[in-house]
């Protein structure tokens, strides 16, 4: 059976009234045509990054933008594991 999104798409390509994904769902949900499913954890969350020492891990997030003007922009944001004990 077809998912939320793929009605929606059959819908709009024969030229029908689409209603929002959410609103599909509910309808398939109530008509028990799907089951839920239940929320699935990533598989990146079951490890957890413990650092024994300040400064021992760092992450990064680069985010790019194309602007209108031709221009490109990058947002870059760091963390570092904090101190965890003072002395």
């Amino acid at each position: 059976m077809a998912g939320p999104e793929t009605i929606a798409w059959h819908l709009r390509e024969h030229g029908n009234h689409v209603p929002s994904t959410s609103t599909i769902r509910r309808i398939l949900h109530q008509a028990a045509r799907i089951t839920p499913q239940p929320k699935k954890r990533p598989r990146s969350s079951l490890h957890r990054f413990e650092a024994d020492q300040p400064n021992e891990y760092w992450q990064s997030d680069f985010t790019h933008w194309h602007l209108a003007e031709d221009a490109d922009v990058e947002r870059t944001d760091s963390l570092t594991t904090p101190a965890t004990c003072c002395a």
